[in-house]
């Protein structure tokens, strides 16, 4: 096996990285997901995610920094976390 000398400001990320994957290896491996409560949770943030949508939109919200606050504060309201990479 070839190791790779890596500078040093890469490795607390590639540790990290390692821990974030056995942690999720550990989980698909023990946690059994109900589809049912899966969709209801992902219909949940498609209407938040709709509900900031339209505040930012009837607000005519142009600002980044606010238009984060409002995704945020609805997300917070109801409890739920953001769709990654969509929301």
């Amino acid at each position: 096996m070839v190791e790779l000398e890596l500078m040093d400001h890469y490795k607390p990320q590639l540790l990290l990285s390692k821990r974030l994957l056995q942690g999720c290896l550990e989980l698909s491996e023990e946690t059994v997901i109900d589809p049912k409560r899966a969709r209801d949770v992902l219909k949940d943030r498609i209407s938040a995610a709709m509900e900031a949508l339209s505040r930012i939109i009837r607000g005519n919200v142009r600002d980044r920094g606010e238009a984060r606050q409002i995704v945020e504060e609805v997300y917070r309201s109801r409890a739920l976390q953001p769709i990654r990479g969509k929301a």
